[in-house]
């Protein structure tokens, strides 16, 4: 995987995680660009991907009160979800979009887009040439800011192969 960025010794560019279901890996994607990231660097535009709205919603509203709240259900940090809208907004300007895609030829509306960040749950349900369409989008006007990729899958799937071959086998 090569995005395009200033700096090649900089830090990684893409970061996934694998496993079995209810290990936390979208927990600590979301944890991530909550608290670390989008905070980080004000004015950022984060979209957040996953095959099912439904699911997405219901996973956003969960991960919101168990990452961004105390135990009195108090905020940590200043956001608005908007959820028919799909976005989490913070004070400093940067955002979330979460999106779906039904089906991997529902990618092509993402294309042509600018995303500083782009989060994909359930990467293994993409093929290859769709995965690679998509970090046609990743990239940023933004000085001293490396775009970055944010990926959580389960193993199997039509990517099971291609994602052992760019996140695993390497390391």
């Amino acid at each position: 995987l090569e995005i395009a960025v200033d700096c090649q010794d900089c830090g990684p560019t893409a970061i996934g995680v694998g496993g079995a279901r209810g290990g936390g890996k979208s927990a600590f994607l979301f944890s991530q660009i909550i608290f670390d990231d989008s905070q980080r660097y004000a004015g950022l535009k984060i979209l957040y991907l996953r095959q099912s709205i439904t699911a997405a919603r219901e996973q956003i509203r969960g991960l919101l009160r168990s990452t961004c709240h105390d135990e009195a259900g108090n905020k940590k940090i200043e956001y608005n979800y908007r959820e028919q809208a799909g976005t989490i907004e913070f004070q400093n300007g940067s955002y979330i979009i979460a999106k779906h895609f039904k089906d991997e030829k529902d990618i092509v509306n993402f294309l042509g887009q600018e995303y500083d960040i782009i989060v994909i749950e359930e990467l293994t349900t993409l093929t290859f040439t769709k995965f690679s369409d998509l970090t046609t989008c990743l990239r940023s006007s933004k000085p001293n800011w490396r775009p970055r990729l944010y990926a959580a899958w389960n193993w199997g799937g039509v990517g099971h192969q291609w994602v052992m071959k760019v996140f695993y086998e390497p390391w």
